[in-house]
């Protein structure tokens, strides 16, 4: 199975992934949080509608916001104002950039900004200046729609990149929120483009990227070279929250060019994902650490992937050295399932470690995957989840090591078993009051797994199943005695402790 890969670190150089759209009408202007908007010389009255947007002929402003200044951007505007006002809005996000400097929010109004307007992509936004639409519609008329490519001298990673796609934050603390962002071509090519991705920052020291919809993003080829994601991360604080994802080629990409703590809590995933990977986190061939918290716990910050098709077999996908991620409490409905492995990308199975990593609360009904796959890794632990009616196999573990406990797998009657165990490794695994029933198989063992099952808190169940309850391979093992009054029926070769 192909999965692109977005970002790549070999000693200095980077190969990243970078996309963007939008769309039209107008309510108002969204205030920018504890910002000091640049004073108006005259006496203008609050905001009049934007028909009165001056337009008159006054010298192109080449001027600097100072530090804390919010700049006004309207599609009625005039790129011969001052930005000063909503009065006074400059006409493009392109020409506000060129005039804000950190600390400055950029105030966008309703409407499609677009390279008729006069937009240039990508948005290259300066360091520390921030982006609002209107997050209370999460920008259903503040549109951001197209992609480019540029080139940026990088000194932090000791070159000259080119970039490829919408909006490219240089770094430090920002935010983005309030749009809806689109492609202008879905068969744009970015060729060799060394970063891309939608709405991309690799330096920021935090960014808030909350309450937006990005949808009709990338081709729509599924696994295409040129694949590129909604949003892509690598370094800082990162918040992703309440967004809308969908039909896009993949949703978002973090990997560590710096270390990166990110959480992304109460965001939609929907629709076709062509690259197959709504959430993809990928760890760092250099010592950046990435740890992530997807979900935590609470219903409030659930994440909901629902309605995936064209192959699309991974939400979220975990893989390679130095991550540390948790998914807790989300929801996924006809969607992929969570993939975790050493290297998705090749057949390279040096073993990904992460005893700390948890898979636990999650609910998952028709997955259009294996619900959970851990494959080549030493990983923490799967708890308390419910699937019901996998197409495949409900747990599937390959090759790795993971704690399996009051997990209940239920209605896979398609292929596959509610818990499948492929392990050259002889050492046992343990089942805790899991509960695995109603399935096509319960239980299946092959290559020399062993497994270890008991009661835990709860009773052993594994009944019911359609076939057989458990099935051996030649040179596995299953150890059943911690289980009281347990019965159930064997098929394969393999051995029991009963």
């Amino acid at each position: 199975m192909k999965t692109n890969c977005y970002v790549t670190f070999t000693s200095s150089l980077i190969v990243l992934c970078l996309l963007f759209s939008g769309g039209c009408m107008r309510p108002k202007f969204v205030a920018a949080p504890a910002a000091a908007v640049v004073s108006d010389s005259s006496t203008d009255p609050s905001p009049s509608p934007a028909t009165e947007v001056s337009t008159s002929p006054s010298p192109e402003v080449s001027a600097t916001a100072t530090n804390g200044t919010t700049i006004y951007v309207d599609a009625l505007g005039s790129n011969t104002n001052d930005g000063s006002s909503a009065l006074k809005a400059f006409k493009t996000i392109t020409k506000a950039l060129t005039v804000a400097t950190a600390g400055n929010t950029i105030s966008v109004a309703p409407g499609t900004y677009n390279a008729a307007l006069g937009e240039t992509f990508p948005l290259m936004v300066p360091e520390g200046v921030s982006l609002l639409g209107d997050p209370d519609t999460k920008g259903v008329t503040t549109l951001i729609t197209g992609e480019g490519i540029t080139s940026l001298l990088v000194s932090e990673f000791g070159g000259t990149f080119t970039i490829g796609g919408i909006v490219y934050f240089k770094g430090g603390d920002v935010s983005f929120k309030g749009f809806t962002v689109s492609s202008a071509s879905r068969s744009f090519d970015f060729g060799t483009t060394q970063i891309m991705g939608a709405v991309t920052c690799y330096l920021c020291t935090s960014i808030a990227i909350e309450s937006n919809k990005f949808s009709a993003i990338g081709p729509t080829i599924s696994y295409a070279d040129n694949g590129i994601p909604a949003v892509s991360v690598g370094g800082g604080i990162a918040s992703i929250e309440n967004n809308v994802f969908q039909n896009v080629f993949s949703a978002i990409n973090i990997q560590p060019a710096l270390e990166i703590t990110a959480t992304v809590f109460s965001n939609l995933f929907s629709g076709t994902f062509y690259g197959s990977t709504g959430l993809n986190f990928r760890g760092s061939d250099t010592a950046k650490l990435l740890v992530a918290q997807v979900g935590d716990g609470t219903d409030a910050h659930a994440n909901t992937f629902t309605n995936f098709t064209n192959d699309s077999h991974r939400a979220i996908s975990i893989a390679k050295a130095l991550v540390r991620v948790n998914v807790d409490t989300n929801t996924f409905t006809g969607s992929g399932g969570i993939e975790v492995s050493s290297d998705i990308t090749s057949q390279v199975h040096s073993l990904f470690s992460c005893p700390s990593c948890e898979i636990k609360n999650n609910h998952f009904t028709g997955s259009t995957y294996s619900s959970i796959r851990i494959a080549d890794a030493l990983f923490g632990s799967v708890k308390s989840n419910v699937i019901v009616s996998d197409t495949y196999s409900g747990i599937d573990v390959k090759n790795s090591s993971v704690a399996l406990s009051l997990n209940s797998v239920s209605g896979n009657t398609a292929i596959g078993c509610g818990l499948v165990i492929d392990n050259t490794d002889a050492t046992a695994l343990t089942s805790s009051g899991d509960h695995y029933f109603g399935n096509l198989h319960g239980i299946c063992l092959a290559s020399s797994a062993s497994l270890i099952l008991t009661n835990g808190s709860e009773a052993c169940d594994v009944t019911g199943n359609t076939t057989e309850n458990v099935t051996l391979g030649e040179f596995t093992h299953i150890n059943v005695s911690g289980c009281a009054q347990f019965t159930v029926n064997y098929g394969g070769n393999g051995t029991h402790t009963p």
